[in-house]
């Protein structure tokens, strides 16, 4: 009895450590992305500039 448990709780532990893997990241939008690849967003004209 007390083996089974342990087994049950061995296995409940490991898939819920896999839980959060399968989280999708969140959504950028070209915003971010601009700034982060150190652009300049432009609002007015939805462009991201980049200075060379």
């Amino acid at each position: 009895m007390v083996r089974d448990l342990g087994v049950v709780a061995v296995l409940a532990g490991l898939m819920s450590g896999c839980a959060s893997l399968s989280e999708a990241p969140p959504p950028t939008t070209p915003q971010v992305e601009c700034e982060r690849n150190n652009g300049a967003w432009r609002a007015v004209l939805n462009f991201c500039e980049h200075g060379r």
